[in-house]
């Protein structure tokens, strides 16, 4: 998915005046430095952020292709859901001069090769620190600092409508607190979840939930569905991929083998984030979600 963020100064210092933004708005260098879009008054910087479902990256040519596509799309942050790798770890490719700086973080299970969850961060992401211990396997968090930016960002992949209700209960329950929790620790960082939720939101669910807009599918929200607005309501999140009129091929990011296809990822911004955005789209080509973000440099 692709969003873009256009905004001006002015447009910006009435959210710099709190905590939220102070950060953004006057960090990096001095305004009479810093770039100039045009004669007048924009002052941006273009950040892309991703989220892919790649169904392996066991083998380590696969997962060096990935990185190096994600540079070629100039992520920033990408989420990687269904990584099928075992264990924890963090993968530095300071060997290869293409892929200098960049890190990739995962989190999969102890000896079975399935689900896995990873982040991919660009050299412009500071990584902070990070937690593998949420949920092996299915939730991984990252905060990070991107260009002024705090980020608490969580990657996720939520078991399939077939797991047991118990199942899908601990995980969306163990990601709602996982969030409250570091929203309170942490209220500087902006929440940010890039995942894999396999949930249909039906256009039946539009009106009800405030956080959830009218881009949504044909087909009856299914229990994920309702979890995930359940989710997004508690914590404050808007689905950001739900917020923008789109045609079908730019709004469904999964194709059945039968010939349908729906929209089973999202990605979940709180309003300081949503508030930047302006465009949300799913690339068929690529088969990703690319969020991209416009802030001051």
């Amino acid at each position: 998915m692709h969003i873009e963020i256009n905004t001006t100064m002015s447009e910006f210092k009435k959210y710099a005046r709190g905590r939220h933004y102070s950060e953004v708005a006057f960090s990096g260098r001095p305004l009479n430095k810093r770039q100039r879009t045009n004669e007048k008054t924009k002052f941006h910087r273009k950040i892309s952020i991703g989220s892919i479902n790649t169904t392996t990256t066991k083998d380590p040519l696969k997962l060096a292709q990935c990185i190096m596509q994600c540079k070629t799309l100039n992520h920033s942050i990408t989420f990687i859901q269904e990584t099928h790798m075992c264990g924890k770890n963090t993968i530095e490719f300071e060997k290869d001069p293409e892929l200098s700086g960049w890190k990739f973080i995962y989190s999969g299970l102890k000896c079975k090769a399935s689900a896995g969850v990873g982040i991919a961060l660009s050299p412009d992401a500071k990584l902070v620190d990070y937690d593998d211990s949420i949920l092996d396997g299915r939730i991984l968090l990252v905060r990070v600092i991107l260009h002024g930016i705090r980020i608490s960002a969580f990657c996720a992949y939520a078991p399939t409508e077939k797991y047991a209700d118990s199942t899908k209960e601990n995980f969306f329950s163990t990601l709602s607190a996982a969030i409250s929790k570091v929203k309170k620790k942490y209220p500087s960082y902006k929440i940010l979840v890039g995942a894999d939720m396999n949930a249909t939101i039906g256009n039946d669910a539009y009106g009800p939930w405030s956080h959830l807009g009218p881009n949504n599918d044909e087909f009856e929200t299914n229990d994920n569905g309702n979890r995930l607005l359940r989710l997004s309501e508690e914590n404050n999140l808007f689905i950001l991929n739900s917020l923008y009129q789109l045609k079908a091929i730019h709004r469904h990011t999964w194709y059945s083998p039968t010939g349908f296809s729906k929209r089973l990822y999202c990605i979940l911004a709180e309003f300081h984030i949503k508030k930047l955005c302006s465009n949300c789209r799913v690339y068929t080509v690529k088969r990703l979600f690319l969020l991209k973000l416009i802030t001051v440099s």
